[in-house]
């Protein structure tokens, strides 16, 4: 069984070749820190760490309306469109009635203004 090793996996990986131990770091921490700053902490802590403190109910509906909204405007456009169209396709029969029934009238208006201005015949 031959394992494939990935494309880009790179040709030398480092390995860890020492072991530090905590004494060790924290005065390589101190020796290495800007005299501004207090050492980095021990990376053994006595104190487990304490939870972020919980937000605010306003600031977590703001949170959830920030990852809501796209979706909502997305749902509520694919709504009003599919509304909007069969709105349109139940009013489609009466505006072919109103239509058909201006051409007709408009028809009727042409062909008795053609018949009133032609001159009459006379029967010979």
């Amino acid at each position: 069984m031959t394992d494939r090793l990935p494309p880009d996996l790179p040709r030398f990986l480092p390995t860890l070749t020492e072991v530090v131990q905590s004494h060790e770091l924290e005065a390589l921490a101190d020796v290495a820190g800007p005299p501004d700053q207090p050492p980095l902490a021990s990376p053994v802590a006595s104190d487990p760490p304490q939870p972020p403190p919980a937000p605010s109910p306003e600031a977590l509906v703001e949170q959830v309306m920030q990852r809501v909204t796209p979706l909502l405007q997305a749902r509520l456009r694919a709504v009003t469109e599919t509304w909007l169209h069969e709105q349109l396709r139940g009013l489609e029969p009466a505006l072919w009635e109103r239509v058909t029934q201006a051409v007709q009238a408009d028809v009727v208006r042409a062909v008795a203004q053609t018949l009133d201005a032609s001159p009459p015949r006379s029967a010979d």
